[in-house]
């Protein structure tokens, strides 16, 4: 890639010249994409996730898609989002954006509506205890969110991919309204 269109200074950013090797008149030059990755034995790579996802809490770092992944295998849970959100203690805190699944109700009667979009048949009963001891007791009681929002659906862009930095503004305006979590 040569640049951004028409943003020289995005382009700064995003391409980095390593210093030229003796006898060379340009070194390489690195794209950074924001891509976080890991290499297997074979030297494929895997993208695992993006920088800026990443919640840093007391200083530990932890991976949403781990969490994610985590909540996915609950058999209560249809989809799910993690992400950061500020904390003023530990600087960010663990935010699970929950849709639960059909025919499933949460503590606070959000979802659990069948094909005719009634709740009355739900006979399951999501609570943020439960997703909090899910994660603690199949990962580890750091990783466990703080903060279990109940949603419908994402914020998404055209092509379907969840816009993460909406829901920690989401997130952010949720808990300065005081909603409990």
């Amino acid at each position: 890639m040569e640049g951004y269109f028409d943003d020289p200074e995005r382009t700064g950013v995003d391409r980095i010249a390593d210093p030229p090797a003796p006898g060379e008149k340009e070194g390489k030059v690195w794209m950074y994409s924001g891509d976080e990755a890991e290499m297997d034995s074979d030297g494929y790579i895997s993208i695992t996730g993006r920088i800026k996802d990443l919640i840093i809490r007391g200083g530990e770092n932890i991976h949403p898609l781990g969490v994610e992944n985590c909540l996915f295998q609950h058999p209560l849970i249809q989809e799910v989002s993690v992400v950061g959100v500020p904390d003023e203690k530990l600087g960010e805190a663990v935010a699970a954006f929950i849709v639960p699944c059909r025919g499933v109700c949460t503590e606070d009667g959000v979802g659990g509506k069948d094909l005719l979009g009634t709740t009355s048949g739900a006979k399951d009963i999501l609570t943020r205890k439960s997703v909090r001891e899910w994660v603690a007791g199949n990962l580890s009681s750091h990783l466990a969110p703080k903060y279990v929002f109940w949603t419908d659906e994402y914020p998404k862009t055209a092509s379907g991919k969840i816009q993460k930095f909406k829901l920690r503004d989401m997130a952010k305006d949720m808990l300065a309204a005081g909603s409990s979590s």
